[in-house]
């Protein structure tokens, strides 16, 4: 009888588990509500009320990235000099920024969740060159040199992986990841 108890409360918990990752995949698969922004200035204000938001801006693109969306614009000169007038370390900075972009067009527009990697890519990624990672957009933020092997710390779009190849690294002074990353092999992705 303790064994059927046993085996019942095992499959239980088996049950539940699945339930739980079912909803915590149907939470990520989710898309953003309400219209799709038409300027960079509308996601860089959506932005100021995300959980997640970064902006790039050079001379020649914009790139501005929310808890929804990842967009991208080519930057004109007379865009660019309004924005460099900007204190950058205003409080208000974006807003700012925001006002200026406010009908500046958006050339790409990507859901950001497609940036993270589902279970079944990171399986695919094992075994192949760092090399394919950074192709996919992702950047070295740091890295761990151990004995044993090397672990990168990479990002895309504010999603993070510990990428453990199976090379290891000696540190120098002219130590390059993204060289050392892109000649590695892929063992696994840690947390």
């Amino acid at each position: 009888m303790k064994r059927y108890i046993n085996r019942f409360l095992m499959v239980l918990c088996m049950a539940m588990f699945m339930i739980s990752l079912s909803a915590c995949q149907q939470e990520s698969d989710t898309k953003p509500t309400g219209k799709e922004p038409q300027s960079i200035g509308e996601v860089i204000l959506s932005g100021a009320n995300s959980e997640y938001y970064a902006s790039e801006i050079t001379e020649d693109y914009i790139r501005v990235v929310n808890d929804d969306y990842v967009c991208e614009s080519k930057m004109t000169p007379e865009i660019y000099a309004k924005l460099e007038e900007v204190d950058f370390f205003a409080e208000d900075k974006d807003q700012q920024y925001a006002e200026i972009l406010k009908d500046y067009p958006i050339d790409k527009l990507e859901l950001r969740s497609d940036s993270q990697l589902s279970e079944e890519e990171m399986k695919n990624l094992i075994g192949k060159s760092g090399q394919e990672l950074l192709d996919m957009g992702f950047e070295n933020f740091g890295y761990n040199l151990n004995e044993e092997n090397a672990v990168f710390f990479m990002d895309r779009n504010g999603y993070s992986y510990n990428v453990v190849v199976e090379e290891s690294f000696e540190e120098t002074d002219d130590f390059d990841a993204y060289e050392a990353l892109s000649k590695s092999t892929i063992k696994e992705f840690a947390e």
